[in-house]
Parts: C-alpha cells; sequence; structure tokens
C-alpha cells in the first residue's frame, strides 16, 4: 500500500482533534447528567444540541481513524460532517446568544475555515486517487 498523502494526514488529525476537542468540552459541560446516567437515573436536562454535538465529535474521531487507514467511506463521511459542522457554526453566528454577533462571526470563523479546508484536502483529486487506490489493494488482498 502507497503511503498516504499529506492532505489525507492533515485532515484526519484536524478530524480527530477537532472531535476529541468537542467531545471532551461536551462531556465536561454535562457533567451532572453524565452522573445520573451512571447511577441509573434519566437525566432531567440533556439538550438536544448536547446529544447532537457529542455524536458529531464522535463521528468526526471515527472518521479521522478511518482517513488515516484510507478507508473510502471515511473519506465520504468526513466531507459530509465537515459540511454539517459548518453549517452548525454558521447557525451559531445566527442564533440569539449573550455575545454580539460581530464577536460571534470573531470566534467562529476560523473554525468555518478550517472545516473548508479539511473539505477542500479531501476533495483534492490526488488525495481522491489515495483512497480508491487504498480501496482496490484492500479489495484484490
Amino acid at each position: 500500500m502507497k503511503k498516504r498523502s499529506i492532505g489525507v494526514t492533515i485532515s484526519a488529525t484536524i478530524a480527530i482533534v477537532f472531535g476529541a476537542f468537542s467531545l471532551s468540552q461536551y462531556l465536561v459541560a454535562s457533567q451532572s447528567w453524565l452522573k445520573d446516567l451512571l447511577h441509573g437515573n434519566l437525566p432531567e436536562n440533556v439538550s438536544l444540541m448536547t446529544i447532537f454535538v457529542s455524536t458529531l465529535a464522535i463521528a468526526y474521531i471515527v472518521c479521522g481513524i478511518g482517513a488515516l487507514r484510507l478507508k473510502r467511506w471515511a473519506r465520504e463521511f468526513l466531507i459530509f460532517f465537515m459540511v454539517v459542522g459548518i453549517f452548525y457554526y454558521i447557525s451559531g453566528i445566527f442564533t440569539p446568544a449573550c455575545a454580539p454577533v460581530i464577536v460571534l462571526v470573531f470566534l467562529l470563523t476560523p473554525f468555518i475555515l478550517v472545516h473548508a479546508l479539511v473539505i477542500y484536502l479531501l476533495t483534492r483529486p490526488k488525495v481522491k486517487a489515495k483512497f480508491a487506490e487504498a480501496e482496490r489493494e484492500s479489495n484484490s488482498a
């Protein structure tokens, strides 16, 4: 099997880091309902956003690991989840919050740009070719 490209390595690493950061952030923030869940009680105040972001974070980690192994499904799902992430961050800019919109734009723009970078890297012809080549090799083995 040929060595994976730098674009794949960068994209997968970004996905794993983003996933780990997001998951740890939401696990710390939702520590109270995790304690309830561990004690067999149903948590009272689990928000759908917490579940959504935690699921997205786990998907980032799984897809990042799959991308490092040059799995085609990982590349396709990672592109999809990065698009979902962009929409999530954009919706955060327009959602009423305690911070002014300009502050939200300033804080969220780097995340949007990193997601766009991953999409760009994963859609480059050489990167697509690496995934196709790895799939052909795994099918012939």
